[in-house]
């Protein structure tokens, strides 16, 4: 976290004019959830900037035209949320672990999403965090939630998927866009203090989504390979094209 830390400090009041921002928005009652995502979009991708990383987006055509579907990422490190809130235009929601859900910016951020925080080590807290998450997609809210549960130093590597996420799926019937981050353990992930400073240039894909046709009919199980696969293939497609580099740029 050192370069969040660096950037607040040497940005001081840049941070607590976002802070400032935020707290007000979430005060007001008449600001739209477009108008909130805004302020918090901006808010972040300004952070972002300041600490010196860069976000790329692809695939924004393989976003469903229409709200209410479910965002599945692939999950590297504590920059992951942050990444797709700075790639998507589109309004979003997060299932988060509750651990997080109370730090300095990072809490005010999440409230204006109206995030759903749990407790992993709680299954029934999680049952009921992703009731609550297909209750608000039915009503059109776009969610994002990271279906390997956790992160634990596997870079661009894919760790299991957690099938509890697909649990309320045959209700909900709403499209599936698996996404691959690429690059964002990097930001965090540094020997010395001095690369905490150098630019990392973190990758967002979306992929092509899965519809209703393709995955009904199939175990929880089954859906969360499908997902995995497409993200494993764009993985595989990237790490051939990264060969050793030191950062993956804009392509």
């Amino acid at each position: 976290m050192f370069r969040f830390i660096a950037t607040i400090v040497l940005h001081f009041f840049a941070a607590l004019y976002f802070l400032c921002r935020m707290k007000l928005a979430n005060r007001a009652e008449d600001k739209t959830k477009e108008q909130r995502w805004r302020i918090g979009r901006k808010v972040v991708r300004g952070i972002a900037w300041r600490s010196g990383v860069r976000v790329h987006t692809y695939g924004e055509e393989n976003l469903p035209e229409k709200d209410g579907f479910m965002m599945l990422p692939n999950h590297q490190g504590r920059f992951d949320g942050l990444a797709i809130t700075c790639a998507s235009e589109r309004p979003l929601s997060f299932v988060i672990d509750a651990a997080r859900s109370d730090i300095v910016l990072e809490s005010d951020f999440m409230a204006l999403t109206e995030h759903i925080p749990i407790k992993l080590d709680d299954p029934r807290d999680c049952l009921e965090g992703i009731r609550s998450m297909s209750e608000r997609i039915d009503q059109g809210d776009n969610f994002c939630i990271f279906p390997e549960g956790g992160y634990e130093r596997n870079h661009n590597t894919l760790q299991p998927f957690k099938t509890g996420v697909f649990h309320f799926l045959r209700k909900n019937q709403c499209p599936l866009v698996p996404v691959c981050i690429y690059d964002s353990w990097r930001v965090f992930n540094y020997e010395r203090i001095q690369d905490a400073f150098k630019l990392v240039h973190v990758h967002v894909h979306y992929l092509t989504p899965i519809l209703p046709d393709e995955y009904n009919g199939l175990t929880k199980a089954e859906v969360a390979g499908l997902v995995k696969s497409r993200i494993q293939t764009k993985l595989d497609e990237l790490n051939s094209l990264y060969k050793g580099k030191k950062s993956l740029k804009n392509q």
